[in-house]
């Protein structure tokens, strides 16, 4: 059953700089938004008018960042049906959050109420355009499947049980068996123009897989942007 109070609010990414990843960014086109101070560390957050990536100085590895109100009794609910948690903070005096890790490595962040502004409309989309899908590391994607659809991510599986997708309002989620590294992939209104544009402060080369191509950039903190050529 799917948990409607839960909503999606960031992919959450480790970032060593976050300064320099911030720039980094904005540079790609994606605004910065106003982030509160529950955070005890360097924290940021960017959109492309959709999609927030937060920019964590204190995070063991990237995950998925959601809110769910009531967090305590929802963990309660959760643990009574046998899930497991890797960390709690639900005192008091914390910010109340729930973390669990996927197969693979990856969080699944729920806190009780937003970090950041909720207002991130944007006239036009930056040089990278706007998000397509979010492929993520995923080792075996039954595994996979299983383990995201807590979240409210619709599966939808293949034919060869090799590749998979997970929907959400606006979010297309990519698994792919073996698959590694995380890639954020976006379709730029003009991939001319947003090439001869991003061309000129960042290093840009050129990438294949099966009917995709275009060109890839890697952030500062290390993820993959591919850029698809239609």
């Amino acid at each position: 059953m799917i948990d409607e109070e839960l909503q999606f609010l960031e992919l959450s990414l480790p970032a060593a700089d976050v300064r320099k990843s911030l720039e980094w960014y904005r540079d790609l086109g994606f605004i910065e938004l106003n982030t509160s101070d529950v955070r005890q560390y360097p924290y940021a957050v960017v959109s492309d008018g959709e999609f927030c990536i937060g920019l964590h100085a204190q995070l063991e590895a990237p995950g998925m960042t959601f809110v769910r109100p009531n967090l305590s009794a929802h963990v309660r609910a959760c643990e009574t049906a046998g899930q497991e948690f890797d960390r709690l903070a639900l005192g008091v005096d914390d910010f109340h959050e729930a973390l669990q890790t996927d197969p693979d490595g990856l969080q699944a962040i729920m806190i009780e109420a937003r970090s950041f502004s909720s207002g991130h409309a944007q006239e036009a989309p930056g040089p990278a355009g706007k998000l397509a899908t979010v492929v993520l590391p995923c080792i075996d994607v039954d595994d996979s499947l299983a383990f995201w659809q807590r979240f409210g991510f619709i599966a939808v599986e293949s034919d060869d049980h090799e590749h998979a997708e997970l929907h959400a309002p606006g979010m297309i989620i990519e698994l792919h068996s073996g698959n590694r590294r995380m890639t954020l992939r976006f379709r730029p209104e003009d991939y001319d123009e947003s090439i001869a544009r991003l061309n000129a402060f960042h290093e840009l080369k050129m990438f294949r897989e099966g009917e995709l191509k275009g060109v890839e950039l890697s952030a500062p903190e290390g993820t993959r942007i591919q850029l698809l050529q239609e």
